[in-house]
């Protein structure tokens, strides 16, 4: 008997329409972002600003403080860190990164 109702029960809940999945999917479209995208790389102690003209370069330690910020002027700039050995957060906007400086 309990063969029989476990199996019923197992074949009604695979026949019933599955809405619950809605549930774990984001049904709001993503954020379309205006113009270029900002890129943040390094070279040694340079560190390389794309896409971000007008916008300030911060540089962080990891304890929060904000130790450089630099003003972006053109769409591809080169910033020299005057920074010792270690590692740095940088950020300019919304777009964060962990660096290590070598």
């Amino acid at each position: 008997m309990r063969k029989i109702v476990l199996i019923s029960t197992i074949l009604c809940l695979m026949a019933a329409p599955i809405t619950a999945t809605s549930l774990f999917l984001d049904p709001a479209p993503a954020a379309q972002v205006d113009g270029p995208s900002i890129t943040i790389s390094v070279e040694g102690k340079t560190v390389i600003v794309t896409g971000a003209q007008g916008k300030v370069l911060q540089v962080i330690s990891l304890t929060g403080n904000i130790l450089e910020s630099y003003n972006i002027e053109s769409p591809n700039e080169r910033v020299n860190l005057n920074l010792t050995k270690g590692c740095y957060i940088l950020k300019v906007d919304k777009v964060v990164r962990k660096v290590s400086i070598q």
